[in-house]
């Protein structure tokens, strides 16, 4: 997904909230209220990801071990490309990763909590009809953290 989003214009925590308060202005929002800012992988899950990074940046599988180096690599990389300062923690840039964050309402009556939280865009049909798709990165970032929740896919086990 990283490779293949060349510009990095729109890569920043306050871009992304310039665009949210634009949309607050504009009442073009599905929603009613203020809005605010979502993450689709929420903080607790990324929390779980990076001290299973940080496991396997210790471990003795050198395979892991460099996979876990390029990772948390590219999240560096991300968050330079965002704009955050280099002092910021790694969780921190985890958490500020902008293609993970959207704009939605202030008030949630459904909130997913520990869930995913879904990115949607309006699409009209061929009958005029509008109808919500989960959008593209959102697909990604669900898929990511589908495989990251199934047994397995954590590397606490080989870590050791």
């Amino acid at each position: 997904m990283l490779a293949r989003r060349k510009s990095h214009k729109n890569w920043s925590v306050p871009e992304i909230d310039k665009q949210r308060r634009e949309i607050d202005r504009s009442g073009k929002r599905t929603w009613t209220g203020k809005s605010t800012l979502h993450h689709m992988i929420s903080k607790v899950v990324l929390d779980a990801i990076l001290e299973d990074l940080n496991l396997a940046l210790q471990s003795r599988n050198t395979d892991l071990k460099e996979a876990a180096r390029k990772f948390s690599s590219k999240i560096t990389e991300v968050a330079r490309a965002a704009g955050l300062p280099r002092s910021i923690d790694r969780a921190k840039q985890l958490w500020n990763i902008p293609f993970n964050l959207v704009a939605g309402p202030g008030l949630v009556s459904n909130n997913p909590g520990e869930g995913f939280d879904a990115s949607y865009r309006s699409v009209v049909d061929k009958d005029q009809v509008r109808r919500f798709v989960e959008t593209d990165v959102s697909r990604h970032l669900r898929a990511v953290e589908r495989y990251y929740r199934e047994d397995g896919a954590r590397p606490r086990a080989a870590a050791a």
